[in-house]
């Protein structure tokens, strides 16, 4: 039985923002002389695993040319790309989905010029401890490293325990550049 993206996403979780997402929010005039400002957050700056679910990151993108811009969420994962590093980690880590070849969901984003929306959004308790992993072929989404070597679980993992703290960002590719969004902190506690 073939999955469509977003059955693939919402059984994994984590979630991308499409056509029907909430409306753009409106941002003060950039005097950027970029065409898009690209921006992370996450709900929290300590995170528990198994607490507060609702605790997530979201990545986000702005608008600043005068045209709306159009983005197609089958290609999302070619332009975008999420890292992590754990303080005790010597690369960082990248985010990786492998989706069906044959895939088209045909959805897209659009966003006005000067606004803002969420490009990608993923409770922190799924993005770090309930991934669906691959091999080879298969369908599926994973923390890898940027070098080829073997790796933690994900950027707040330290093999067998929990790292401190984590910091994490995005890049964008986008009309042949590349952007870097801020880097925030994460500190990690172990359960309780």
């Amino acid at each position: 039985m073939k999955k469509t993206l977003k059955e693939i996403l919402l059984f994994s979780g984590l979630l991308m923002a499409c056509a029907g997402a909430k409306k753009t929010t409106p941002v003060a005039a950039s005097t950027s002389k970029t065409p898009v400002t690209i921006r992370l957050e996450l709900s929290t700056t300590a995170f528990t695993p198994d607490k507060n679910p609702d605790d997530g990151l979201v990545c986000y993108i702005t608008n600043n040319t005068p045209d709306m811009l159009e983005i197609g969420m089958d290609t999302l994962f070619r332009f975008f790309t999420l890292y992590g590093q754990g303080n005790s980690q010597k690369y960082p880590m990248f985010l990786n989905y492998n989706l069906p070849a044959e895939f088209s969901s045909k959805d897209k984003l659009y966003i006005d010029p000067g606004k803002t929306e969420a490009i990608f959004r993923s409770p922190l308790n799924q993005l770090f401890f309930n991934q669906l992993r691959f091999g080879k072929g298969e369908n599926g989404w994973m923390w890898q490293s940027t070098i080829k070597q073997k790796v933690d679980f994900s950027p707040v993992h330290d093999y067998d325990k929990l790292q401190k703290e984590a910091v994490f960002w995005f890049d964008l590719k986008w009309g042949g550049k590349n952007y870097s969004s801020n880097k925030v902190l994460l500190h990690v506690t172990p359960k309780s």
